[in-house]
């Protein structure tokens, strides 16, 4: 399962949205995510794809709880809430490309998806790539469409998120 939001610190806490995370094997499961994202350079405030798996903590009744295993990507959202750059790894199978799960396309052109491809290629980039990729969330196809991210650029993001 994935969440997506804005990282929130409160206390020992952390959350992504209205969703609370835990580290499970830790001995306190909810410090220990807390630990773990800031042990790796992650920020209150920040956009973030995180994926894990549903689960209870006490204490925590009635609250959704995520026990995190990865951040999955780092994304980036304007003053409206829109994302408009999305980091992870890059992923290509056959025309198609994708950061983190997100799907990639060149919006407004005859293949969008295909475009989107050959873009990141013509840049250098390649499967297994860590990539930043800019642009604005969209659809294409017919209604109610598959949801993209309208690229416009593509930069390397190096080894780290």
């Amino acid at each position: 399962m994935k969440r997506t939001g804005i990282l929130r610190f409160t206390g020992n806490k952390a959350f992504v949205g209205r969703t609370l995370l835990a580290r499970s094997a830790a001995k306190d499961p909810l410090g220990g995510a807390t630990r773990y994202l800031k042990a790796r350079g992650f920020t209150h405030g920040r956009g973030v794809t995180v994926s894990g798996e549903p689960t209870h903590v006490p204490g925590a009744p009635g609250v959704a709880v995520l026990d995190l295993a990865d951040v999955v990507s780092v994304i980036q959202i304007d003053q409206e809430g829109r994302i408009v750059s999305k980091t992870g790894t890059l992923r290509i199978t056959g025309n198609e490309s994708r950061v983190a799960g997100t799907l990639l396309a060149r919006c407004g052109t005859e293949s969008p998806r295909s475009n989107a491809t050959k873009f990141v290629q013509a840049r250098g980039f390649d499967d297994g790539d860590k990539v930043t990729a800019f642009g604005e969330m969209g659809t294409i196809g017919e209604p109610p469409g598959v949801p993209v991210l309208c690229i416009t650029d593509v930069s390397s993001a190096g080894g780290g998120m």
